[in-house]
């Protein structure tokens, strides 16, 4: 019986904390789902909305003097006539051709359209948004803002989850040891207070249906045990009184 009792214990704690264990895990691994590549996609789009809000207000004599924030790429100023840059924040770009401009090979001929309708405008290549406004009818203002820096901003919050994520699951492998722990500890402690004072019980009442009026139950009992005990004590006390008249007959 003491076996028993400690298995229902045990096998009843470890399943609910298993049940616990499982919909912690689940709410930590759909956490850790969350995609957040249409949260770069956005950052980048409202960046170049600044971004063009900037070059339509822009000097382009300070073009060249001017210190920009490591999220954007390059500003420069390019004759629409002979597509060359006449001023660049980059001063190793001033005066080069711009189907020679290192960040713009790929996408010069969507850049060169652009130009020719001498209309703001925005293109989007592989690597950055290249944001374009007219200056007059010769020349334009062209900014490259690289994506990297969006990304990067939400790759480093992405490990910040995965981090964080993480140490929530070594935390819950922790409690989980320690759960079990604790459980094997409970089944024994329950099996000890019930199954040892009932097994004394079932000794006691099989001893008095054999007339062994000797076995004695520990008067010194737990309280959940008491009121059997004087039960016991009382039934015993009877039997000996009725056997002992008997005997007298």
């Amino acid at each position: 019986m003491k076996l028993k009792v400690f298995l229902v214990v045990l096998a009843g704690s470890t399943l609910m904390l298993a049940i616990s264990a499982a919909l912690v895990f689940t709410q930590v691994r759909s956490v850790r789902s969350v995609d957040l590549s249409p949260l770069a996609d956005s950052l980048y789009q409202e960046d170049a909305k600044i971004l063009s809000f900037i070059l339509a207000t822009l000097d382009p004599t300070r073009i060249d003097s001017l210190r920009l924030p490591p999220s954007w790429a390059e500003i420069f100023l390019v004759n629409t006539a002979d597509l060359q840059l006449i001023a660049s924040t980059e001063p190793s770009h001033r005066g080069m051709p711009l189907y020679r401009h290192p960040q713009l090979l790929d996408q010069a001929e969507a850049i060169t359209g652009a130009i020719r309708k001498g209309a703001a405008s925005t293109v989007s290549t592989p690597g950055y948004m290249v944001v374009m406004h007219p200056q007059g009818s010769e020349s334009m203002i062209i900014a490259l803002k690289p994506k990297a820096w969006e990304k990067g901003l939400v790759a480093k919050q992405e490990q910040e989850i995965a981090s964080r994520t993480y140490r929530i699951t070594l935390a819950l492998g922790i409690f989980l040891a320690a759960g079990l722990l604790l459980s094997l500890v409970l089944a024994w402690v329950v099996s000890r207070t019930v199954a040892v004072p009932v097994k004394k019980a079932l000794d006691a009442l099989e001893a008095l249906s054999l007339g062994d009026f000797d076995y004695d139950l520990d008067e010194k009992a737990t309280s959940e045990m008491g009121l059997f005990v004087e039960s016991y004590l009382r039934v015993k006390t009877s039997l000996e009184m009725a056997l002992d008249m008997i005997a007298r007959r």
